[in-house]
């Protein structure tokens, strides 16, 4: 007997009691409950996609459907001395506080708002109204002036003033840069986050950063001199030409052959022969140098062959011209093998007949065959290169023309 309800409360209120009322509510709706004390599942992680940073930003932004601003003031920093290098990029409107980084940071930082609202501001300097728009606005508006302006389409933009800069020593300061490295940083103290801390900075003016005791006398430091070699001789220095010319020579050739962008093989082209025009016009007068001038003529004449390999070289066919010439040439390929299989089968038939004659008759049978193959094959919708004499076509043939020219002999 009962003598509290409390009990009994403190039963049906209990997890027990409600997961055990559940269970029976979904026996009931036809469900199945699942076990009580089963592992929990496991939450299937999707891998991050990898990004290719050795994409150039043109590319990227020809793969994006939007407003792309500002092109002018974004600065592609590129490494003479490998080519593989990844490209590094820095945006220089103002506002945009020096962004850099690869071309997915670019292409990220190029889309947003905060460096369309920056262009605007340069673009109307006296307008205040650029300010109070919001995101949605703000975009509307860069959509609006991107189809007034004719740059909407990733095609129409102006990717040519884009400033390309093939510098080593550039490129290597903006690669070295620590992440949290900014422009704000580098103006008060002239180095990045990640600098030696009491290390004497030219560029920086104060005198507080300079360690007791530390003068740099410019020029007349002897220690940045220490491991300068004071006499060069001819012989040295030719010999130092020839491998910087011989490597320019091989790395174009090696960046034809790897397919890289033509107009990154056409700056180097340019490059190397401005370097050697200067080389030319310096030493022109030294009769020591006469035979190195002579060979970096020949290099020059090397250097126009493989510019004019790179500027001439056949434009890729497309899926329908390789296509069409595919069947242009597999059809052929399939008429002479019949041709040869007609003029056998004509020979065992009409045997004793003048060979013009056989040859006549042979042309208009396979006339007759070639339109119905080529139609029963473009049917099954196969690669044109797979349109060859099979066995079974072999053996329909041959009863075809035989059957031919017994009909033919009859009459």
């Amino acid at each position: 007997e009962l003598k509290s309800v409390i009990p009994l409360k403190a039963h049906v209120e209990g997890n027990k009691h409600i997961r055990k009322s559940l269970a029976f509510k979904q026996r009931t709706l036809g469900y199945e409950p699942e076990p009580v004390n089963q592992p929990k599942k496991k939450k299937i992680i999707a891998p991050k996609q990898k990004i290719d940073c050795s994409l150039p930003l043109k590319d990227r932004l020809l793969d994006f459907e939007g407003p792309i601003l500002g092109l002018n003031y974004i600065t592609e920093f590129t490494d003479p001395t490998d080519y593989r290098a990844v490209p590094l990029y820095t945006c220089k409107m103002e506002g945009c506080k020096s962004a850099w980084g690869n071309s997915d940071d670019m292409f990220n930082h190029i889309k947003k708002d905060k460096h369309i609202r920056n262009y605007f501001n340069m673009k109307y300097p006296d307008d205040t109204r650029v300010n109070s728009l919001n995101k949605n606005e703000l975009m509307k508006f860069a959509l609006e002036h991107t189809l007034k302006e004719n740059i909407f389409s990733p095609a129409q933009r102006p990717y040519d003033t884009m400033i390309q800069v093939p510098d080593l020593e550039r490129y290597k300061e903006i690669e070295n840069r620590p992440r949290d490295w900014s422009e704000k940083r580098q103006k008060l103290t002239g180095r990045g986050s990640n600098s030696t801390p009491f290390a004497p900075s030219s560029s920086s003016s104060n005198a507080n950063l300079t360690p007791i005791g530390y003068k740099d006398r410019g020029i007349f430091n002897e220690e940045k001199w220490k491991d300068v070699k004071t006499t060069v001789t001819v012989d040295e220095s030719v010999q130092e030409r020839k491998e910087i010319i011989d490597g320019k020579v091989k790395k174009i050739r090696d960046m034809i052959n790897d397919k890289v962008a033509e107009d990154k093989i056409l700056l180097l082209i340019e490059i190397a022969l401005d370097s050697i025009q200067l080389n030319v016009d310096f030493f022109q007068d030294d009769e020591r140098c006469a035979e190195m001038l002579n060979r970096e003529k020949d290099v020059k004449t090397e250097i126009l062959r493989l510019k004019d390999k790179v500027v001439n070289k056949p434009k890729p066919l497309t899926q329908s011209q390789q296509k069409q010439m595919d069947r242009e040439k597999f059809t052929q390929l399939f008429k002479q093998q019949i041709q040869e299989l007609g003029r056998d089968v004509c020979e065992s038939v009409l045997k004793g007949k003048p060979a013009d004659f056989i040859q006549e008759i042979c042309t208009k049978i396979v006339e007759k065959i070639m339109p119905e193959e080529i139609k029963s094959f473009a049917k099954k919708e196969k690669s044109w290169t797979e349109f060859k004499v099979t066995k079974g076509i072999k053996i329909r043939v041959t009863r075809y023309i035989t059957e031919y020219l017994q009909r033919f002999l009859e009459k």
